[in-house]
């Protein structure tokens, strides 16, 4: 198991511990991260994920494999240049993170590309119990009900006036959109 840095205590990071940093996790975090190195002096020997948060002059202390740079755009080249150039590390032992992380082959083996949601609509299976979240208007709930066709459908949504969709209308039962019997959610609520 190679031993890794991570450098950057990006969102990206934060972001990645939340995803795979517990031990039910075929990448779980924890057995491969030694410790995280940031630019940033105000967390240098505090602890994100109990993995201490280095200064990059520190990395040479550390037996590691590879440095994963957790930025992006010009900073994760910047922070490239910084490790190869100012601390004289191989090039080889620095990834992006994009690149570290990818699927293994098996785990793509037998899937499908399918070019929308309703095109994965009919791959599921017919008369399910199914729950739809973030309805909005129902414009993909008629779809789902034509084609999934559940035996039992509940559709869940923020149906108050303070919706960012509905601001203008006064809420979802004061909208004339959604009165009589012709609307979607009124037949399924």
């Amino acid at each position: 198991m190679e031993k890794v840095i991570l450098f950057g205590l990006s969102h990206e990071a934060k972001r990645l511990f939340q995803i795979y940093g517990n031990e039910n996790n075929q990448f779980d975090l924890n057995k491969w991260v030694i410790a995280i190195a940031d630019n940033n002096k105000d967390l240098w020997d505090t602890a994100f994920n109990e993995k201490m948060i280095i200064n990059p002059q520190k990395i040479m202390d550390y037996d590691y494999d590879k440095i994963v740079v957790c930025l992006s755009g010009t900073h994760a080249e910047n922070v490239r240049k910084q490790l190869v150039c100012q601390y004289k590390i191989e090039e080889s032992k620095v990834s992006y993170l994009h690149e570290y992380l990818t699927l293994p082959q098996e785990k793509l083996d037998g899937c499908k590309l399918l070019v929308d949601r309703k095109s994965a609509l009919s791959c599921l299976e017919k008369n399910l119990v199914v729950a739809e979240v973030g309805v909005a208007f129902g414009g993909f709930t008629r779809k789902l009900l034509d084609i999934m066709k559940p035996r039992k459908f509940y559709a869940i949504d923020y149906f108050f006036a303070d919706n960012p969709y509905l601001i203008n209308c006064g809420g979802m039962w004061n909208n004339p959109k959604f009165r009589g019997g012709g609307s979607y959610l009124t037949r399924i609520l």
